[in-house]
């Protein structure tokens, strides 16, 4: 009995080992230790970004500041506004504020800027305006322009008159003075220049903030027939009138009277 299960234990293993063999007889029990070294990932070349360079002055661009320039200096600019504003900041830095101040003018006569961006610049220019010397320091040198205010009430006029004088003669960098007339009707503003007397009415009892806005557009409406685009702007404050009407365009609505030709003596 016991041989009969030996027998049979023996016959059950032998099935189980041909099993065993027949299923596993083509596997790789015992594989290379090698292992294939994946392809290097090529590294691209690390790229920069960013704003582009700025642009690349002269000396001849930043000129010194011992000479005094013309009021048209950096004309040859005024439709390179990129280079412009690289001139006005780089010089702004120095506290070359003249010449930097020369350079924010061009800019405000530009075609190639918007209002907005003038309005910009504007902004940064009165922050030089109390260190610019006046352009012209003998009043007998000064252009005169005229403008007649109606309307205005009596108790007003002599405050309206003294502040705007005072503005204009900021403004043009002592080029211009105002002779002002006030006369009775409904209210307006007319400004005389050479043979044109452009005019707008005014609110009544209207302040001096809404007096220069309006004096501001009959101005730079003549200003703006000299080849320059200084912008139209409504409700200007005193303070861009300042800056905006630039000297330059002060100089070309005002020009400087010649001498009359006297007639040589007879012999």
């Amino acid at each position: 009995m016991r041989i009969h299960w030996v027998i049979c234990l023996l016959l059950m293993l032998g099935t189980v080992g041909i099993t065993w063999y027949l299923r596993t007889k083509d596997m790789n029990f015992f594989p290379d230790d090698t292992i294939e070294e994946a392809a290097p990932i090529e590294q691209k070349p690390y790229e920069l970004t960013g704003p582009p360079a700025p642009i690349q002055l002269s000396s001849a661009d930043i000129a010194p500041d011992s000479f005094i320039p013309a009021l048209s200096h950096f004309a040859e600019d005024r439709e390179n506004p990129d280079k412009l504003s690289r001139i006005f900041a780089v010089l702004k830095a120095e506290s070359n504020f003249e010449l930097a101040y020369l350079a924010g003018e061009r800019m405000l006569e530009s075609t190639k800027l918007t209002e907005s961006d003038k309005r910009e610049y504007a902004k940064q220019m009165t922050s030089l305006i109390s260190v610019i010397e006046p352009y012209v320091f003998d009043v007998h040198e000064a252009r005169e322009l005229q403008i007649t205010l109606a309307g205005i009430p009596t108790e007003s006029q002599q405050a309206i008159s003294d502040n705007l004088t005072k503005l204009v003669n900021q403004s043009s960098g002592g080029l211009t003075t105002l002779l002002i007339t006030h006369t009775k009707g409904d209210p307006a503003l007319t400004v005389s220049v050479g043979q044109s007397q452009p005019f707008t009415p005014l609110p009544e009892n209207a302040n001096f903030t809404e007096i220069v806005s309006r004096l501001y557009i009959l101005l730079v409406t003549e200003m703006n027939k000299n080849d320059v685009s200084i912008p139209l702007w409504q409700g200007t404050t005193p303070q861009e009138f300042t800056v905006v009407l630039t000297r330059s365009s002060w100089a070309q609505l005002l020009p400087e009277e010649k001498p009359e030709a006297q007639p040589e003596p007879e012999e």
